[in-house]
């Protein structure tokens, strides 16, 4: 474990400080599934539909220092973790690379990353006041490297982090938080639905994405990537779940060399992919909701059972649950079943790691702010989605009633896991 054996953290491993200056705001409200048809009907819906999103537009209109300001009043807010303002808080918001993206309209790359690194030094004071640190990481669009020789690929690679990012600190001087200051690079961002496909056909243009990954590991860097089916429609929807499927990953760590890549497959398929671990896709819709729950086995044929094998079986292969939707209760139940079948040794045919052991706290805020209306609000869903202990869906089965409470996971151990343990690991190796 990097960093004093008895030095706890508070990590959000997913989340923006980005404005509309920045990013193509109609992906970002296409994402959020925001409604706009209702604010053009002859503006009757048009002050319901601003006071429902207000937050998030309020967010998108701000400066990167406000939103910062904000985001750690936030956090300094939250119950469930008695020891909060005595841990170091840190935040790792990822740019985005929408340079290359078609028909959308954006901020350079180098003008969005000067522009966060700025305002992350003119937010020192409050961040130092309430102990935060603030680590971004670097987005890229693998279409950057199309045009390079393979040969070249680890130049050019070196050369895009120091140009976007300065020079970033060796791997020993990132394994320990204390020597790193916020603005302080210490990863990188993919985006496969803005236009690339990770593990491309073209062989030519595969080699040179596997040089990309391979670089990545020589640099000791984590990469965090979008993972579920949700995303800006950026490409047609038949690309974007070709580009973004959890297979893609699989086959770039079965590349050699290629199984110790540090990643994050974020969003852990989303609440649909993990309620489809548990539920058959024909009674999700149904009138018989519950006659579709399968307790003693689950559907492999889904995004978040994907993952779950990656996770099982790569030593540093992590997912975060940003953006999942509490308010959902089929989906809170069905990730405390996932997490109690793996606790209780149900998914041990494939691979010897645990799901507690990779599985990150992250919010990716602001997309959370039109369905939760503060950090605290969303941090409690997390909370009371953990408690399996005290789970209850009725007469149906429970984790508790199939295990006993002896081999529930308990609450306290997982939320340590997903705020400090294993962001730690995942971040700092």
């Amino acid at each position: 474990m990097p960093g004093p054996a008895d030095k706890k953290y508070f990590i959000d491993t997913h989340c923006h400080l980005f404005n509309i200056d920045h990013i193509p705001l109609y992906a970002f409200l296409d994402r959020i599934n925001l409604n706009l048809g209702k604010w053009g009907a002859l503006f009757l819906n048009l002050n319901k539909a601003l006071d429902e999103n207000k937050k998030f537009m309020e967010f998108f209109e701000s400066e990167p220092e406000k939103n910062i300001e904000n985001l750690v009043s936030e956090i300094n807010q939250i119950a469930g973790v008695g020891d909060l303002q005595d841990r170091c808080k840190i935040l790792t918001p990822l740019a985005m690379d929408f340079e290359l993206a078609d028909n959308c309209r954006h901020e350079t790359l180098s003008n969005q990353v000067s522009r966060l690194l700025g305002s992350i030094k003119n937010s020192k004071g409050i961040l130092d006041q309430y102990n935060f640190k603030v680590l971004p990481f670097l987005g890229l669009d693998l279409r950057r490297f199309d045009g390079i020789d393979e040969n070249g690929i680890e130049n050019h690679l070196k050369r895009l982090i120091s140009d976007y990012a300065g020079s970033i600190k060796d791997a020993d001087g990132r394994h320990d938080p204390a020597n790193l200051e916020s603005g302080d690079i210490i990863g990188i961002k993919l985006y496969p639905p803005i236009g690339f496909n990770p593990y491309p056909e073209n062989e030519a243009t595969r080699r040179k994405y596997l040089a990309v990954y391979r670089t990545i590991i020589q640099l000791d860097l984590p990469v965090t990537v979008h993972c579920q089916k949700v995303s800006y429609n950026l490409v047609d929807k038949k690309k974007k779940e070709q580009f973004t499927t959890p297979i893609n990953w699989e086959r770039v760590l079965k590349e050699q060399d290629l199984k110790d890549l540090r990643i994050n497959l974020a969003h852990f398929g989303g609440e649909e992919g993990i309620k489809a671990t548990l539920w058959d896709d024909e009674s999700l819709w149904g009138d018989d909701f519950f006659g579709g729950i399968n307790f003693d086995r689950v559907n492999q044929n889904n995004w978040t059972f994907a993952i779950i094998k990656l996770l099982k079986s790569y030593k540093n292969t992590y997912s975060d649950i940003s953006a999942f939707d509490y308010k959902d209760r089929e989906a809170v139940f069905a990730l405390g079943w996932l997490l109690s079948l793996d606790h209780a040794g149900e998914f041990n045919s494939l691979g010897s790691f645990k799901l507690k052991d990779k599985l990150l706290w992250g919010s990716d805020r602001p997309m959370i702010l039109p369905q939760f209306s503060s950090y605290k609000e969303y941090f409690d869903g997390f909370l009371k989605a953990i408690d399996i202990s005290q789970m209850n869906f009725g007469s149906f089965n429970t984790p508790k009633k199939k295990y006993g409470e002896a081999k529930i996971p308990v609450q306290n151990d997982l939320l340590e896991s997903f705020i400090n343990i294993n962001p730690m690991k995942f971040l700092f190796k």
